[in-house]
Protein backbone atom coordinates (compact mmCIF):
# COMPACT_ATOMS: atom_id res chain seq x y z
CA UNK A 1 0.00 0.00 0.00
CA UNK A 2 1.16 3.44 -0.52
CA UNK A 3 2.42 5.58 1.73
CA UNK A 4 0.35 8.81 2.59
CA UNK A 5 0.64 12.28 4.07
CA UNK A 6 -2.01 13.41 6.00
CA UNK A 7 -3.32 16.57 6.69
CA UNK A 8 -4.72 18.18 9.98
CA UNK A 9 -6.65 20.37 11.30
CA UNK A 10 -5.23 20.61 14.98
CA UNK A 11 -7.99 23.15 16.15
CA UNK A 12 -10.67 21.49 14.47
CA UNK A 13 -9.14 17.79 14.94
CA UNK A 14 -10.37 16.87 11.75
CA UNK A 15 -8.17 15.68 8.70
CA UNK A 16 -7.98 18.22 6.29
CA UNK A 17 -6.69 15.77 3.14
CA UNK A 18 -4.71 13.03 2.57
CA UNK A 19 -1.91 12.89 0.15
CA UNK A 20 -1.05 9.81 -1.80
CA UNK A 21 1.36 8.13 -3.38
CA UNK A 22 4.39 8.81 -1.05
CA UNK A 23 6.10 5.03 -1.15
CA UNK A 24 7.85 4.69 2.90
CA UNK A 25 7.23 8.46 3.36
CA UNK A 26 10.03 9.68 6.33
CA UNK A 27 11.08 13.31 6.19
CA UNK A 28 8.56 16.46 5.45
CA UNK A 29 9.31 20.06 6.06
CA UNK A 30 6.62 23.00 5.18
CA UNK A 31 7.89 25.65 3.42
CA UNK A 32 5.17 28.89 3.49
CA UNK A 33 6.94 31.10 1.14
CA UNK A 34 6.94 29.01 -1.70
CA UNK A 35 3.45 27.54 -0.74
CA UNK A 36 5.19 23.90 -0.74
CA UNK A 37 5.93 20.76 1.49
CA UNK A 38 8.41 18.67 0.90
CA UNK A 39 9.27 14.68 1.52
CA UNK A 40 11.01 12.40 1.37
CA UNK A 41 9.83 8.99 -0.62
CA UNK A 42 11.93 6.68 1.14
CA UNK A 43 10.95 3.43 -1.15
CA UNK A 44 11.40 5.58 -4.50
CA UNK A 45 14.57 7.53 -3.45
CA UNK A 46 12.81 10.86 -4.16
CA UNK A 47 12.46 14.02 -3.03
CA UNK A 48 8.91 14.96 -3.63
CA UNK A 49 7.74 18.57 -3.53
CA UNK A 50 3.78 19.20 -3.24
CA UNK A 51 2.04 22.08 -4.17
CA UNK A 52 0.03 23.14 -0.66
CA UNK A 53 -2.94 25.06 -2.25
CA UNK A 54 -3.52 22.77 -5.01
CA UNK A 55 -1.82 19.03 -3.78
CA UNK A 56 -0.35 18.60 -7.15
CA UNK A 57 2.80 17.08 -6.88
CA UNK A 58 5.40 19.66 -8.25
CA UNK A 59 8.07 17.66 -9.32
CA UNK A 60 9.84 14.08 -8.13
CA UNK A 61 13.76 14.73 -7.82
CA UNK A 62 15.92 11.67 -7.41
CA UNK A 63 18.00 11.43 -4.18
CA UNK A 64 20.11 8.80 -3.20
CA UNK A 65 19.75 5.52 -1.64
CA UNK A 66 17.47 5.61 1.77
CA UNK A 67 16.29 9.28 1.69
CA UNK A 68 15.32 10.27 5.53
CA UNK A 69 15.49 14.14 6.62
CA UNK A 70 15.45 16.77 4.58
CA UNK A 71 16.15 21.05 5.48
CA UNK A 72 15.74 24.17 3.91
CA UNK A 73 18.16 26.32 2.61
CA UNK A 74 16.29 30.19 2.32
CA UNK A 75 19.68 31.77 0.94
CA UNK A 76 19.80 29.29 -1.97
CA UNK A 77 16.42 27.98 -2.05
CA UNK A 78 17.57 24.14 -1.80
CA UNK A 79 16.17 21.26 -0.04
CA UNK A 80 18.76 19.28 1.21
CA UNK A 81 17.97 15.23 1.77
CA UNK A 82 19.79 12.98 3.90
CA UNK A 83 20.39 9.82 2.27
CA UNK A 84 21.53 7.26 5.39
CA UNK A 85 22.72 4.42 3.70
CA UNK A 86 25.45 5.57 1.41
CA UNK A 87 26.11 8.36 3.73
CA UNK A 88 25.51 11.12 1.53
CA UNK A 89 23.45 14.66 0.79
CA UNK A 90 21.44 15.19 -1.82
CA UNK A 91 21.35 18.79 -2.71
CA UNK A 92 17.85 19.83 -4.77
CA UNK A 93 16.98 23.24 -6.28
CA UNK A 94 13.75 23.87 -3.91
CA UNK A 95 12.07 25.08 -7.61
CA UNK A 96 12.58 23.00 -10.31
CA UNK A 97 13.58 19.51 -8.70
CA UNK A 98 17.30 20.63 -10.44
CA UNK A 99 20.06 18.31 -8.44
CA UNK A 100 22.97 20.60 -7.72
CA UNK A 101 25.35 18.59 -6.24
CA UNK A 102 25.49 15.55 -4.23
CA UNK A 103 27.89 16.09 -1.24
CA UNK A 104 29.51 12.49 0.49
CA UNK A 105 30.04 12.69 4.29
CA UNK A 106 32.02 9.14 4.86
CA UNK A 107 29.96 7.22 6.58
CA UNK A 108 25.95 6.62 7.45
CA UNK A 109 24.34 9.80 8.03
CA UNK A 110 21.01 11.19 10.14
CA UNK A 111 19.56 14.22 9.94
CA UNK A 112 20.03 17.52 8.22
CA UNK A 113 19.96 21.29 10.04
CA UNK A 114 20.18 24.63 8.23
CA UNK A 115 21.78 26.95 11.18
CA UNK A 116 21.35 30.64 9.78
CA UNK A 117 23.60 32.85 12.19
CA UNK A 118 27.13 31.02 10.41
CA UNK A 119 24.91 30.51 7.19
CA UNK A 120 26.26 26.29 7.25
CA UNK A 121 24.39 23.07 6.90
CA UNK A 122 24.99 20.81 9.78
CA UNK A 123 24.78 16.85 9.67
CA UNK A 124 24.39 14.17 12.15
CA UNK A 125 27.18 11.56 10.64
CA UNK A 126 25.83 8.42 12.71
CA UNK A 127 28.87 6.25 11.06
CA UNK A 128 31.29 8.34 12.38
CA UNK A 129 30.17 9.48 15.64
CA UNK A 130 30.24 13.22 14.46
CA UNK A 131 28.47 16.68 13.25
CA UNK A 132 29.65 17.77 9.96
CA UNK A 133 30.10 21.56 8.98
CA UNK A 134 29.10 21.89 5.28
CA UNK A 135 29.44 25.40 3.23
CA UNK A 136 26.20 25.23 1.30
CA UNK A 137 27.84 26.94 -1.66
CA UNK A 138 31.05 25.39 -2.40
CA UNK A 139 29.32 21.93 -0.91
CA UNK A 140 32.65 21.26 0.90
CA UNK A 141 33.26 19.79 4.88
CA UNK A 142 34.46 22.79 6.47
CA UNK A 143 34.58 21.12 9.74
CA UNK A 144 33.58 17.94 11.76
CA UNK A 145 32.62 17.82 15.45
CA UNK A 146 33.21 14.82 17.30
CA UNK A 147 29.93 13.77 19.53
CA UNK A 148 31.71 12.33 22.84
CA UNK A 149 29.74 10.21 24.69
CA UNK A 150 27.02 9.92 21.55
CA UNK A 151 26.84 6.86 20.18
CA UNK A 152 25.08 6.55 16.46
CA UNK A 153 24.13 10.44 16.48
CA UNK A 154 20.96 10.67 14.41
CA UNK A 155 18.22 13.54 15.36
CA UNK A 156 18.92 16.81 15.72
CA UNK A 157 17.01 20.49 17.10
CA UNK A 158 19.17 23.31 16.33
CA UNK A 159 18.46 26.52 19.08
CA UNK A 160 20.29 29.04 16.57
CA UNK A 161 19.70 31.93 18.66
CA UNK A 162 22.25 29.97 21.32
CA UNK A 163 24.46 28.42 18.53
CA UNK A 164 23.40 24.87 20.32
CA UNK A 165 22.60 21.55 18.57
CA UNK A 166 20.58 18.74 20.53
CA UNK A 167 21.62 15.55 19.08
CA UNK A 168 19.87 12.20 19.42
CA UNK A 169 22.41 9.08 19.94
CA UNK A 170 20.20 6.18 18.74
CA UNK A 171 22.68 3.20 19.45
CA UNK A 172 23.42 4.34 23.36
CA UNK A 173 19.96 6.01 24.20
CA UNK A 174 21.36 9.60 25.19
CA UNK A 175 21.03 13.23 23.91
CA UNK A 176 24.03 15.01 23.85
CA UNK A 177 24.48 19.12 23.54
CA UNK A 178 26.50 20.36 21.25
CA UNK A 179 28.42 23.91 21.63
CA UNK A 180 28.88 24.82 18.06
CA UNK A 181 30.86 27.99 19.17
CA UNK A 182 33.05 25.93 21.18
CA UNK A 183 32.38 22.62 18.51
CA UNK A 184 32.13 20.74 22.37
CA UNK A 185 29.49 18.49 24.01
CA UNK A 186 28.97 20.29 26.78
CA UNK A 187 25.80 17.72 28.36
CA UNK A 188 24.00 14.86 28.38
CA UNK A 189 20.89 13.19 29.19
CA UNK A 190 19.69 9.79 28.94
CA UNK A 191 16.52 9.23 27.16
CA UNK A 192 14.85 5.97 25.86
CA UNK A 193 16.49 3.56 23.03
CA UNK A 194 16.53 4.68 19.62
CA UNK A 195 16.03 8.28 20.01
CA UNK A 196 15.17 9.97 16.46
CA UNK A 197 13.35 13.01 15.81
CA UNK A 198 13.83 15.91 18.10
CA UNK A 199 11.89 19.45 18.26
CA UNK A 200 12.51 22.52 20.23
CA UNK A 201 10.17 24.06 22.54
CA UNK A 202 11.91 27.72 23.58
CA UNK A 203 9.25 28.72 25.53
CA UNK A 204 8.58 26.27 27.73
CA UNK A 205 12.80 25.80 27.78
CA UNK A 206 12.73 22.24 26.57
CA UNK A 207 13.72 20.01 24.07
CA UNK A 208 11.39 16.92 23.05
CA UNK A 209 12.45 13.75 21.85
CA UNK A 210 10.37 10.89 19.87
CA UNK A 211 11.78 7.13 20.04
CA UNK A 212 10.04 4.12 18.66
CA UNK A 213 6.24 4.82 20.34
CA UNK A 214 6.77 7.47 23.03
CA UNK A 215 8.17 10.98 24.07
CA UNK A 216 10.94 12.32 26.23
CA UNK A 217 10.95 15.84 27.32
CA UNK A 218 14.21 17.75 28.49
CA UNK A 219 14.85 21.01 30.53
CA UNK A 220 18.26 21.66 29.59
CA UNK A 221 20.40 23.76 32.09
CA UNK A 222 23.64 22.58 30.69
CA UNK A 223 24.85 26.17 30.17
CA UNK A 224 23.42 29.57 29.16
CA UNK A 225 23.60 29.04 25.79
CA UNK A 226 21.28 25.94 26.30
CA UNK A 227 19.12 27.93 28.05
CA UNK A 228 16.30 28.92 25.24
CA UNK A 229 16.46 32.62 25.73
CA UNK A 230 14.46 32.64 22.41
CA UNK A 231 11.10 33.48 22.27
CA UNK A 232 10.07 31.47 19.56
CA UNK A 233 7.00 29.63 19.60
CA UNK A 234 7.54 26.77 17.11
CA UNK A 235 8.20 23.12 17.01
CA UNK A 236 9.14 21.37 14.07
CA UNK A 237 9.14 17.30 14.13
CA UNK A 238 11.12 15.93 11.05
CA UNK A 239 12.31 12.29 9.87
CA UNK A 240 11.33 8.26 11.14
CA UNK A 241 12.64 5.27 11.03
CA UNK A 242 11.14 2.36 9.50
CA UNK A 243 9.28 1.03 12.18
CA UNK A 244 8.09 3.83 13.75
CA UNK A 245 4.48 5.43 14.27
CA UNK A 246 3.68 8.63 11.74
CA UNK A 247 6.12 11.61 12.31
CA UNK A 248 4.76 14.98 12.75
CA UNK A 249 5.66 18.25 11.21
CA UNK A 250 3.52 21.12 13.54
CA UNK A 251 4.41 24.66 13.37
CA UNK A 252 2.08 25.92 16.78
CA UNK A 253 2.63 30.13 16.41
CA UNK A 254 -0.93 30.82 14.84
CA UNK A 255 0.24 33.74 12.82
CA UNK A 256 2.49 31.01 10.50
CA UNK A 257 0.59 29.93 7.59
CA UNK A 258 0.81 25.76 7.67
CA UNK A 259 -0.72 23.65 4.85
CA UNK A 260 -2.26 26.76 3.31
CA UNK A 261 -4.26 27.69 5.93
CA UNK A 262 -3.84 31.00 7.65
CA UNK A 263 -4.30 31.47 11.36
CA UNK A 264 -4.88 28.00 12.41
CA UNK A 265 -2.12 25.34 14.06
CA UNK A 266 -1.93 22.42 11.51
CA UNK A 267 -0.03 19.03 11.17
CA UNK A 268 1.35 16.58 8.77
CA UNK A 269 1.38 13.43 9.85
CA UNK A 270 2.76 10.45 7.70
CA UNK A 271 1.65 7.38 7.06
CA UNK A 272 3.88 4.57 6.31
Amino acid sequence: MNSELIDVDVGARTVVRTLPDLPDVHGVIVVPDKHRVYATATGNNQLVAIDEDSDRVAFRAPTGTYPDGLAYDPIRRAVWTTNESPGTETVVDADTGTVRATVPLGGEVGNVVYDGLPDKMVVAVQGRNELAVIDPVSFTVTERIPTAGCDHPHGQALDGANQVMFVGCEANATMVTVDLSDRTVVDRHGVGETPDVFGLRPWRRACLCRRLGQHFRSRTRASDRAGFRSSGRRSAFNGSRPDDPPQLLSDTERSQRIAGVVGRTRQLRLRP
